[in-house]
């Protein structure tokens, strides 16, 4: 029953353009009109943005007889047709609102990231450890590492951009190198941190493909 049929798309900007009311009806003679207050919108201003939901509508106007004397024109507004509409703004309205949860998802986790990677500037206190060789890597890659001085108990922890914990790594003795393997942590970008008697020293990132 359908032919020439086309998704609804860009109808955000058009239902801003709408201008909702509320109104009560002139109390015409030629017509049987509600006095409740009503909601809606003025079909003239209506008809600029969707005139093909608005059509001229006339009335014939009888007598007391059941002639006809004249008749009585005036715009009405497809208000069924308008659902269709409403449910393509929803639509699109929920897909901006869905990337800019995922926009301000990124952010907070890169600015976990920035305020991570700044402990690299804080003094180390003689602790050391290089950026993972090869970055980014899909198979495997080590990370050298240095501890201070008398210190010889630390581990290097793997954490996802949330700070969940992927994987620890105990350090046995004062400095040396470790293999992460892809297959144990996963793929995606990661932060991997030197920790030492529970403190947070250094902090990077890894790429794993």
């Amino acid at each position: 029953m359908k032919s020439n049929v086309k998704k609804e798309i860009n109808v955000t900007e058009l239902l801003n353009r709408l201008n909702p009311v509320t109104y009560n009806y002139n109390q015409i003679s030629e017509m049987n009109l509600p006095s409740e207050n009503q909601h809606g919108f003025i079909s003239q201003e209506f008809a600029t943005v969707f005139p093909e939901l608005t059509r001229d509508i006339t009335k014939p106007v009888f007598n007391r007889d059941g002639k006809i004397i004249s008749d009585y024109t005036f715009k009405g507004i497809n208000y069924n047709g308008l659902i269709s509409v409403l449910a393509a703004g929803f639509k699109e309205l929920n897909a901006e609102v869905v990337t800019l949860k995922q926009e301000l998802a990124d952010y907070k986790a890169n600015d976990a990231v920035r305020k991570a990677l700044n402990l690299d500037t804080n003094n180390n206190k003689g602790f050391f450890m290089e950026q993972n060789v090869p970055n980014p890597f899909s198979d495997q890659t080590s990370i050298r590492f240095q501890l201070a001085n008398g210190n010889n108990q630390a581990s290097i922890i793997v954490m996802d951009l949330n700070g969940k914990l992927i994987k620890e790594y105990s350090i046995d003795k004062n400095s040396g190198e470790i293999k992460i393997s892809a297959s144990e942590i996963g793929k995606g970008l990661f932060l991997y941190s030197l920790i030492s008697y529970g403190n947070e020293i250094i902090t990077k990132k890894m790429i794993i493909k």
